[in-house]
């Protein structure tokens, strides 16, 4: 199912079904399955800190503590995946402000050159997406200010509450 889900995903992107790209964190028990198919998988982890007060700008009305729990959980269950050769775990720190190592760790995993100049990213039908930050100052489409914003905001509730559930 998860074969067929996938190849219908890169169809109906117009994209080539062995590079297929989602942003979804909440389905981490899809790795096994993949992993059995022989899929490359890039898991990008951001700090949920950081993920909480983006959205916190954007989605007044999640529940922190619930997020929290379910990256916690994603991360356990993550971890049995990290030494597999077709699994590749990058923090999203570590991807913005390491650029040529993570881009050698990739194309030494995935067996092909890659071309990190990315200018813009595109969504289906080729419309450019551009509404990828919570917050205003953020210039760039990988920019470094979003990584670890979290310190700078250590008195949040919801940091604090980030800092007790996930030590």
């Amino acid at each position: 199912f998860l074969n067929l889900a996938f190849r219908a995903i890169a169809d109906f992107s117009g994209k080539s079904p062995e590079l297929v790209g989602i942003k979804i964190t909440k389905y981490p028990e899809n790795i096994p399955k993949l992993l059995e198919l022989d899929y490359k998988i890039i898991y990008l982890l951001r700090d949920p800190r950081d993920v909480i007060l983006s959205s916190k700008n954007r989605f007044v009305d999640k529940n922190v503590a619930d997020v929290l729990y379910r990256w916690k959980k994603a991360l356990g269950f993550i971890q049995e995946f990290k030494n597999h050769p077709n699994f590749v775990l990058i923090p999203y720190e570590k991807f913005i402000e390491r650029e040529i190592e993570v881009i050698n760790l990739l194309e030494e995993k995935l067996g092909t050159k890659l071309d990190f100049n990315i200018q813009s990213l595109k969504m289906r039908n080729e419309i450019e997406y551009n509404d990828n930050s919570s917050f205003s100052d953020v210039k760039k489409l990988f920019d470094s200010s979003a990584v670890n914003r979290w310190k700078n905001n250590k008195d949040d509730k919801d940091v604090i509450l980030a800092n007790s559930i996930l030590n």
